[in-house]
């Protein structure tokens, strides 16, 4: 299928979210890892406007999370990831503007 195809021959990331996004509306399970990577290579970049950019990326893949119906899944990464980037206050800012536990 389309995503196994992505994976062997490789693809920008902004056409890997597009492709994740068509999948997860009718695969939800299969968009989360792939946009929790994303915000998560977002997060790397270390600037207000990655941030803003990895919280936009949470809040979708939070929604692919509860139609799975793994909302508690999803709550336990946020509380790692605010664990793990403690020290970034700008990104703590943009999680919390984005309404993320």
């Amino acid at each position: 299928d389309d995503v196994q195809r992505v994976e062997r021959g490789g693809c920008r990331d902004k056409l890997w979210r597009r492709l994740a996004r068509v999948r997860a509306a009718t695969h939800p399970a299969d968009g989360i890892p792939i946009l929790v990577a994303a915000a998560n290579q977002r997060i790397g970049h270390k600037n207000r406007a990655a941030y803003h950019e990895a919280a936009k990326l949470l809040v979708e893949s939070g929604v692919l999370f509860a139609r799975c119906d793994r909302s508690d899944d999803f709550r336990s990464h946020l509380v790692g990831l605010r664990a793990a980037h403690r020290p970034k206050r700008a990104l703590r800012e943009e999680l919390d503007r984005a309404g993320l536990p």
